[in-house]
C-alpha cells in the first residue's frame, strides 16, 4: 500500500505516513466524517471543550503545558481567539443598533444631567451656545466612534492583540518573552470573549455602562487572576500587579482623551 498523496510506501498499520505526514484514510466520504472534518479545522472539537475548561479551573496547565510543547491536548490559541472573536461578532451585529441605541441614550442623559446640575445652582447662564453644541459634537463623535468600533469589530481585535500582549509584557514581564505573551493573551482574550456575551445581554437590559464597566473590570480581573496562576503570585505581589496595570489604562486613557479633544478642536477650526 502506497501513499495517496507523495506515493512513498506504507505499512497497513501505518496511521499516518511516515515520508509526507499525511493522515491514511481507507474509509469512504460520510456526512459524520465530513462534519468532524470541519469541526476540527476550526478547533470546535472535544480539545476545544477541554481547553475552554482549563482556561477557567486551571489556566496555569494550558499556558504552561502549551508553551512547553504539549500542543496536542489544547486548541491553537488563535484558533481559540478567532472563535470568541467570531461569537462575539455575530452577537453585536445581531443586537449592533439596540447597543448604539443605549450607548446614544447614556451619552444624552450624561449631558442633561450637567444642565441640570448648573440650573439647580442657578448657573444655567454659564452654558453658553457654543458650550451646548461641543456637548452635542462629543455625543455625535461618541455615537461614531461605537458604530467605528462595532463595525470593524473583528479586524480591531485582532490588531488590539499584539497590544495586551506588549502590555502585559510590561505588567508581568519575564521569564515569558513577546510571542509567549503573545500566546497566553490569544487564550485570555479569547475567554473573555465568550464572557462578555452574558454582560452584553445584560447591558441591554440594564444599561450601557454596564457593558462598558463591566467588560472592563473582568479584564483586569481575569488577567491578575490567569497571571497569579500562571506565575504563582502572592496576594501582595498580585497587588503590586494591579496597580502596575491600572496605571497603564489610566495613561491611555488620558492619551485617548487628550487625542478626542485634539480632533473635537480640529474640526472645530
Amino acid at each position: 500500500m502506497n501513499c495517496k498523496n507523495c506515493d512513498f510506501q506504507l505499512n497497513s498499520e501505518d496511521k499516518y505516513c511516515n515520508e509526507c505526514g499525511a493522515k491514511v484514510v481507507n474509509e469512504r466520504i460520510s456526512i459524520k466524517s465530513l462534519l468532524s472534518g470541519l469541526l476540527v479545522s476550526f478547533g470546535w472539537d472535544n480539545r476545544f471543550f477541554v481547553t475552554f475548561r482549563d482556561l477557567i479551573v486551571r489556566p496555569q496547565v494550558v499556558f504552561g503545558k502549551y508553551l512547553n510543547g504539549t500542543r496536542k491536548k489544547y486548541t491553537n490559541p488563535f484558533t481559540f481567539f478567532a472563535i470568541g472573536t467570531a461569537l462575539s461578532v455575530f452577537v453585536l451585529n445581531l443586537y449592533s443598533e439596540e447597543l448604539i441605541n443605549l450607548s446614544a441614550n447614556t451619552n444624552v442623559k450624561s449631558s442633561e444631567t450637567t444642565v441640570s446640575t448648573y440650573s439647580k445652582d442657578g448657573n444655567s447662564s454659564k452654558i453658553s451656545k457654543k458650550q451646548a453644541d461641543f456637548m452635542k459634537e462629543q455625543e455625535a463623535s461618541k455615537i461614531k466612534l461605537v458604530e467605528f468600533v462595532y463595525k470593524y469589530y473583528y479586524y480591531l481585535s485582532f490588531l488590539l492583540l499584539p497590544f495586551f500582549a506588549l502590555v502585559a509584557l510590561f505588567v508581568f514581564g519575564k521569564p515569558d518573552n513577546y510571542g509567549e505573551h503573545l500566546v497566553i493573551n490569544a487564550y485570555i482574550q479569547g475567554l473573555l470573549f465568550f464572557f462578555g456575551v452574558p454582560i452584553f445581554f445584560l447591558s441591554l437590559l440594564i444599561g450601557y455602562d454596564v457593558y462598558t464597566g463591566g467588560s472592563l473590570l473582568l479584564t483586569v480581573i481575569w488577567y491578575l487572576y490567569a497571571y497569579k496562576k500562571y506565575r504563582k503570585y502572592t496576594l501582595g505581589k498580585t497587588l503590586k500587579k494591579l496597580l502596575k496595570f491600572a496605571s497603564i489604562f489610566l495613561i491611555l486613557f488620558l492619551l485617548m482623551l487628550v487625542v478626542t479633544l485634539v480632533i473635537v478642536v480640529l474640526k472645530k477650526m
